[in-house]
């Protein structure tokens, strides 16, 4: 009787535990987080001696995280609220069955939880072979990427961003736009692609 007693403690609390393991894991999975970009690229022509070098093959890039079916995809996105203020880190990128990669590596920075140009951007995109890294706002002619931020929550994220005369790492100038209607997609303002992310976690860091 002495000997069986923790015999039976152990049997009761391995049981509460594996109860409670199963009320915990009936409630719902975590979201994945979901991302769309509506965007033009090209080499930059207004950059002396610059020739043209073909457009973005696909105006949009749009879905959840996947390795099947192609083309695979990787998307991710990340909010902290810090104050008045919001950081957030987002990417989205799409592996084509050629092995090229085109969207955004990423677009961080911190705006006001109102939505705005957002303080110390940096933009980081790839445009099959070439890409750039972590561009930030410019000033008068020099290379620049500017980024606004229109929606912002906890979970969610909608903003625009530019850029013109970034070199890439194959030293072709990049300029970053929006879709003209009547395309479709387009986008509000055909300077100014677009993106948009949702089902967001915390984790956005310092912005490099």
């Amino acid at each position: 009787m002495i000997a069986s007693a923790p015999t039976n403690m152990r049997a009761s609390i391995l049981g509460a535990a594996l109860l409670g393991a199963v009320v915990i894991s009936c409630g719902p999975p975590p979201q994945p987080p979901t991302g769309k970009l509506v965007w033009s690229f090209a080499c930059d022509t207004s950059v002396p001696m610059e020739m043209e070098c073909g457009n973005a093959p696909e105006s949009l890039i749009e879905g959840t995280s996947r390795r099947m079916p192609p083309p695979q995809l990787e998307v991710g996105c990340f909010i902290d609220a810090t104050g008045a203020n919001v950081a957030f880190r987002v990417f989205i990128e799409q592996t084509r069955s050629d092995g090229q990669v085109f969207g955004l590596s990423r677009v961080c920075g911190t705006t006001t939880s109102a939505g705005g140009v957002v303080a110390n951007a940096k933009v980081s995109a790839r445009f099959g072979a070439a890409r750039i890294n972590g561009v930030g706002t410019g000033s008068g002619t020099g290379p620049s990427c500017d980024v606004r931020v229109t929606e912002v929550t906890a979970t969610s994220i909608k903003g625009q961003l530019r850029c013109a005369r970034v070199p890439d790492d194959s030293s072709r100038f990049r300029r970053i736009n929006g879709v003209a209607p009547p395309a479709s997609p387009s986008t509000v303002d055909p300077e100014w692609a677009e993106f948009s992310f949702t089902n967001c976690v915390s984790g956005a860091g310092v912005c490099q």
